[in-house]
């Protein structure tokens, strides 16, 4: 045992080195683009697999498990090089100096071998649970871009977690990295695309530029307002962590009411992110009422993906996302009739953003929240060998006003799954209330 915490005791910690193979590795400097440096001040992104293995004891964990998650990490490394170095900052005497994604020979990635005594079943649960709980199941970055924890959770399962720099990589580049490695644990054979790491292959939209340069002093502003808290405010012991699911046909009867109330068909499809993100805003809106003033302004931030809308290779590796918002008066959003707007005003910034980024302006804002994940990525699809996992979390969204997003666990059911932390039991109650109000249930599907 190296050392131990609340309810985790790591057992070893070492660095995973890309595999020589026949050559080594050259050294490599990567430039990052506007896309990147847009996510430069995000949090690193967590995200924790929890995989059921009840008949995994601890010697069958180490002797058998972790050589084998190790050995198939240093050959997915090979052909993800870039992930196993760092990200060097600007030349501060220099003001056209940029940071620079750099992989230097002897880089490797930290790989943490844990063990811990909370009850599984309870973790991969959607009902309440505390929030303080996950984040000893994800590591911290300390030099590197990325790093993994690997957690037995004795004759229950395993789980595994990624922590990475999202001025690196997106979550569709680091979703490509992980079925690499996964596809290398089960001993098959690896058919997925060798990364693209060519930063010339694709024309940058125009403005992206110039909204980089406002979004970042937009949040620094905010930053020093708000006493450096708008990206990490961290979780307390009173949090919980739930998770809500929304089937296809729950989905669907969502759709039907909302175009119920337009007086002609819309322009535009309402596709299932933009509905269900539509209604968390005004059920976060509802619930975070720390103003009488309903003329302030509230603000959804979140990302497209670039990628569906432009020539990108689906194997590129580093950011290809679009940061965006809708900016809209509280009453607006709370109105009764905000169950049409709140949609059809995501719908309208998505359009905008594909064609010429704009960054909606703090002013008036009130609350800021953003969204993490994607359904599209296909989380529940990453197989190393033990099935489909159970659960998978993303641990970060407790530190700031966001939301997660993901494929629902239950392929049959289908829809999608939303990962909310709320400040504590009676606030879930609140917000269980608002949810079912907004997506017509009679139960919140928790």
């Amino acid at each position: 045992m190296i050392s131990s915490s609340e309810g985790e005791k790591m057992l070893e910690k070492t660095t995973i080195l890309p595999a020589t193979l026949s050559s080594p590795l050259t050294s490599t400097n990567i430039p990052l683009t506007n896309f990147d440096t847009f996510c430069l001040g995000l949090n690193p992104v967590e995200r924790l697999f929890l995989y059921s293995f009840p008949s995994c004891t601890e010697p069958i964990f180490l002797n058998t498990h972790i050589p084998n998650l190790k050995h198939s990490l240093s050959l997915a490394l090979r052909r993800f090089f870039p992930l196993a170095g760092k990200l060097l900052p600007a030349d501060p005497t220099d003001a056209a100096s940029k940071p620079i994604f750099s992989y230097t020979e002897g880089d490797g990635v930290d790989f943490i071998v844990a063990s811990s005594c909370h009850d599984f079943e309870d973790l991969v649960g959607n009902h309440p649970r505390q929030a303080t709980t996950f984040a000893g199941l994800v590591p911290k970055l300390t030099s590197g871009v990325l790093a993994i924890q690997v957690t037995l959770f004795p004759n229950h399962g395993i789980g595994i977690g990624v922590t990475y720099h999202h001025g690196v990589a997106d979550g569709s580049s680091i979703m490509h990295f992980q079925k690499t490695w996964a596809s290398f644990s089960r001993n098959v054979e690896v058919e997925v695309d060798l990364p693209c790491l060519d930063r010339n292959v694709f024309p940058e939209p125009s403005g992206l530029a110039d909204a980089v340069k406002k979004l970042k002093s937009m949040m620094e502003e905010k930053m020093r307002d708000d006493g450096g808290s708008m990206m990490d405010a961290g979780i307390d012991s009173d949090s919980v962590r739930v998770t809500f699911t929304v089937t296809r046909l729950q989905l669907e009867n969502l759709r039907r009411k909302v175009l119920s109330m337009l007086p002609e068909p819309p322009a535009m499809y309402f596709s299932t992110f933009t509905l269900v993100m539509a209604m968390m805003w005004r059920c976060m809106v509802a619930l975070n009422k720390d103003s009488e003033d309903r003329n302030e302004y509230e603000l959804f931030y979140f990302f497209s993906d670039f990628r569906s809308s432009s020539s990108f290779p689906s194997n590129y590796m580093g950011n290809c996302i679009i940061p965006g918002g809708v900016k809209i008066r509280r009453d607006v959003v709370l109105g009764d009739d905000g169950i049409v707007k709140a949609p059809m005003a995501i719908n309208e910034a998505i359009q905008i953003m594909k064609s010429n980024p704009k960054i909606e302006d703090f002013n008036g804002v009130t609350l800021i929240f953003s969204l993490a994940g994607s359904p599209k990525l296909g989380v529940y699809g990453l197989d190393f060998g033990w099935g489909r996992p159970r659960k998978v979390e993303v641990v970060h969204i407790g530190k700031a006003n966001c939301m997660s997003l993901a494929e629902n666990s239950d392929e049959k059911e289908g829809g999608v799954e939303i990962g909310v932390v709320l400040g504590n039991l009676h606030q879930f109650q609140q917000f269980r209330k608002l949810f079912c109000d907004n997506f017509g249930m009679v139960n919140g599907n928790v």
